[in-house]
């Protein structure tokens, strides 16, 4: 449902194939089916490296994979390439399944090709400053995306955490109003550091 509302809103004719088991052929079948139909396939799930974990090798066989596992939390394991099915084709984006991961992914990834792809100028979202009302940890080496909450006040605008983060949460992010984007190379920040912010208004 989420990916569906993330699509309507870029103005998209979409047609959802359902849940398809974690099984190769039922997966294959539908891979086949979007590839002769479809500009472009998004599906959730499958492309971890679970033992059930079948739409990336897959995609591998039947396409094209150009690239596996992003440096960033959530949405690690996604996959894009291209799909084929006789002289049909279509891209694929092979997004994660817990439903934070997807809905990230889909933004920071989707959103922009799908739009370049409907003959609009795919700019960037803009990102903001906002003050942080509590310290994060945060590794460097990966982008991180957390669910927050803006406020404004006297003292400018402060952005904090909707509560635990975990990517099956998606309460946390019906309770947001914004990502904090934690960059690759950063590390903690500290109560009261500058954080960039991304408004999901408009997104969603």
């Amino acid at each position: 449902h989420t990916l569906l509302a993330l699509r309507a809103r870029l103005g998209c004719d979409t047609e959802d194939l359902g849940i398809i088991r974690d099984e190769p052929r039922s997966l294959e079948t539908a891979l086949d089916r979007a590839a002769g139909s479809a500009d472009a396939l998004v599906t959730s799930g499958g492309v971890s490296a679970g033992d059930r974990d079948f739409t990336r090798e897959l995609l591998s066989r039947l396409g094209r994979v150009h690239f596996w596992n992003i440096a960033m939390r959530p949405g690690r394991p996604m996959a894009f390439g291209r799909l084929q099915s006789g002289g049909n084709s279509c891209l694929m984006f092979a997004l994660p399944g817990n439903p934070v991961a997807s809905a990230v992914a889909c933004i920071q990834f989707v959103r922009g090709a799908l739009l370049r792809m409907m003959g609009c100028a795919a700019a960037e979202l803009p990102l903001l400053q906002a003050r942080a009302r509590h310290a994060i940890a945060k590794k460097a080496g990966r982008t991180e995306f957390l669910r927050g909450i803006i406020r404004r006040d006297d003292d400018g605008t402060s952005v904090g955490l909707t509560g635990p983060q975990g990517s099956a949460m998606l309460s946390s992010l019906c309770q947001a109003d914004c990502l904090i984007v934690l960059s690759h190379d950063q590390g903690n920040v500290a109560e009261g550091d500058r954080v960039a912010v991304l408004l999901l208004d408009g997104l969603m």
